[in-house]
């Protein structure tokens, strides 16, 4: 990829003579109030440039480089070349034909970008269509007129760009494109203002900047760069990166913490931080996966936390009921966690207040559950099946035969409920789904024997796969309702949880079975586990671990 280059400016105060030249009358007779001109002279520093690998470069005026001026109330724009090319400083002298004391002043650099002055604003267009080369960036800086051919004026320039770096993650694919978008809602495109009086930028545009690449940038040996230009701004809610991919599909990264881009700044997006939930015992951990990898640990890296126990009066349940989490399942656009617990429980628990919005006991060996349509839910209990319940009461409305039940999983795309237990996997539709007595009805079993036994984890990979796991891990198509091996798990007995990304061949795991457990029980394990060889095999390359509770699953949160 080329080097894209973002040029920084410097503030720099410096005396500016300003003089204004008599018109003559024929015979050299003074016309004092006719001025032919006012000659202003202007100098700017111009500071290094930043690499898109964020090395900086020094930075030379070229004889040609114009800085256009504007003289606001009048409308009249002059250029000027640098009187001293081939450094970082040049004077720049303008010829305007009428200025007052108090006129405000607008310079810019390039010229040849639209810019609209007015009052103390200045405004330009700002792109919501790139294709990842080098967008040259808009330097803008005002003063006021002095109004003497003594006085001088200060102008300081700066970048109205601040530049993104995003990698696409490392993947058997080629990226064609990204799009960016402000989580709150603020603009990254279209008109935006600079007011002088105040120094403070607007804007008023689209939320979304996209990038159409020239090339697709191969992805098969290592995560590919991609330079997005913004404009410098807060983003209150963070952003979202979306990667187009060459086989249609889309890969979406996060930053959900406020970000200040400032002028010329060089935002490193790969820092996006992904975040791991871990369950067991009676705890709930939200992790930062990045900086708990570097650790080893998840202590340091601990964003959130629940403890079971807090809300043992709300469940209605005794707080030695309260332990045996075995499931935390991300739902409703990643804000709730459904949670259950092999105790006999299950809830559904909102993130940010820690509050639980729903709750139900007598649930025997609950070990997951989903959300479906109309606001009801299906638990997976072990020794009874499936139950299906309202999200709006604790009743139970029916119950399915499913021995050895450990996972469910509904599909909006194909409307259908999967459920898994022992070697059997179980596909429903809904029945009078909208009348008095909605249910399941069970439309085939498929076995799993010739690929995974001992069932124990179901979970979406994307809109038309699920995994399977187990003894072993298998991959299951929703559309051919076929089976396929994972590789890296072909050895591999008592999988409680598994979250595979199908993009970038990474995967988050844990398990645990007789003579491989590290908790108290043969089911339990201390340790988050990683890789990104998972068709392939080969060894974990990362590891994260939770000692202090008796861990059954992890979820990923944000990949």
């Amino acid at each position: 990829m080329k080097k894209y280059v973002v040029l920084l400016f410097a503030s720099l105060l410096t005396g500016i003579n300003c003089s204004q030249e008599s018109g003559e009358k024929d015979g050299g007779e003074v016309a004092p109030d006719v001025p032919a001109s006012v000659s202003t002279r202007v100098s700017v520093s111009f500071g290094a440039g930043i690499e898109v690998d964020g090395s900086t470069v020094p930075f030379a005026l070229a004889a040609n480089d114009q800085v256009a001026l504007i003289h606001v109330p009048s409308g009249e724009k002059v250029l000027a070349k640098p009187t001293e090319a081939g450094g970082a400083v040049s004077p720049f002298i303008y010829e305007l034909k009428a200025a007052a004391k108090g006129d405000q002043l607008v310079l810019y650099y390039p010229a040849d970008r639209n810019v609209e002055a007015s009052g103390s604003k200045a405004s330009f267009d700002f792109p919501s269509k790139q294709d990842g080369t080098a967008f040259a960036p808009l330097y803008l800086g005002g003063c006021s007129h002095t109004g003497s051919a003594f006085v001088g004026h200060a102008a300081s320039l700066r970048p109205m760009a601040a530049f993104l770096y995003v990698k696409a993650p490392k993947g058997a694919y080629s990226v064609t494109g990204a799009s960016v978008r402000a989580n709150g809602g603020e603009p990254l495109a279209g008109k935006v203002s600079m007011d002088f009086s105040s120094n403070t930028l607007s804007a008023n545009g689209s939320a979304t900047v996209e990038v159409t690449l020239k090339t697709p940038l191969d992805c098969t040996d290592d995560a590919q760069p991609i330079p997005i230009f913004l404009p410098p701004l807060k983003l209150s809610k963070g952003f979202t990166v979306t990667f187009s991919l060459s086989d249609g599909s889309k890969a979406t990264y996060e930053e959900p913490d406020a970000v200040t881009l400032y002028p010329g700044d060089f935002f490193n997006a790969s820092l996006i931080h992904r975040e791991l939930v871990a369950c067991g015992s009676n705890m709930v951990y939200i992790i930062n996966a990045s900086a708990a990898e570097k650790a080893g640990r998840y202590n340091d890296a601990l964003l959130w936390s629940w403890d079971a126990k807090t809300e043992s009066a709300t469940i209605g349940a005794k707080l030695k009921r309260m332990s045996f989490l075995d499931e935390c399942k991300p739902v409703m656009d990643r804000k709730k966690l459904l949670l259950t617990s092999s105790d006999g429980w299950a809830a559904l628990l909102d993130i940010k207040t820690k509050k639980v919005d729903w709750w139900a006991t007598d649930l025997t060996q609950a070990h997951s559950a989903e959300i479906l349509p109309g606001q009801r839910v299906v638990v997976a209990g072990t020794t009874e099946g499936l139950y299906l319940m309202e999200l709006s009461s604790q009743n139970v409305l029916a119950q399915y035969p499913l021995p050895n039940a450990h996972g469910v999983v509904w599909s909006d795309k194909y409307q259908r409920l999967y459920a898994v237990g022992g070697t059997s996997l179980q596909i429903y539709k809904l029945k009078d789904w909208n009348g008095p007595s909605p249910a399941l009805e069970l439309e085939t079993t498929l076995s799993t024997s010739g690929y995974v036994t001992g069932l124990h984890e179901l979970s979406v990979v994307d809109e038309s796969t699920l995994a399977v796991a187990g003894n072993k891990v298998a991959l299951f198509d929703l559309e051919t309702r076929k089976f396929t091996s994972l590789v890296h798990f072909n050895s591999f007995a008592g999988m409680k949880s598994i979250n595979y990304n199908k993009i970038t061949g990474e995967a988050y795991y844990t398990y645990g079975w007789t003579d491989h457990s590290e908790g108290d029980y043969t089911w339990s394990t201390h340790t988050i586990r990683y890789t990104d060889a998972v068709q392939t095999g080969g060894k974990d390359k990362k590891t994260i671990t939770v000692d202090d509770i008796n861990m059954y699953k992890v979820r990923v949160l944000v990949w």
